[in-house]
């Protein structure tokens, strides 16, 4: 999952050495031109020398993840969002922690600690 890294560009970069035909995956991303970085601090899980542990659970633009992959030499790219259809529930612990939101017209959000998870699986193909 490319979000749990400091940057996109580093997972794809990664991935395209290895010279595959074809990369698909799933992260969290957004269809508009917007991505956020961000870093989280979960207190509900410390660690030795520490009162939290940290890690990452970035949000990148589907459009800038696409020119990425072309200059890796990948121009076929697609996706798809991913709807999750079953209901998980909310943990006890009040850490990152995934659980769904029933919508009034039946999608659910699906949402871990502060952020609303916006899932999509991508394909990118080489040229």
């Amino acid at each position: 999952m490319l979000s749990w890294l400091p940057t996109l560009e580093e997972g794809l970069r990664a991935m395209a050495a290895f010279r595959p035909k074809w990369i698909a995956g799933t992260s969290l991303f957004f269809e508009g031109n917007v991505s956020a970085t961000i870093e989280l601090k979960d207190y509900a899980i410390p660690v030795a020398g520490s009162d939290h542990s940290t890690s990452y659970c970035n949000v990148y633009a589907l459009k800038q993840t696409e020119e990425c992959f072309a200059r890796l030499g990948f121009p076929d790219f697609r996706f798809k969002r991913f709807d999750i259809d079953i209901d998980l529930p909310k943990g006890s612990h009040g850490g990152f922690e995934t659980y769904t939101e029933l919508l009034a017209d039946g999608r659910r959000l699906q949402i871990s600690g502060p952020i609303m998870l916006s899932w999509y699986f991508i394909l990118a193909i080489a040229a």
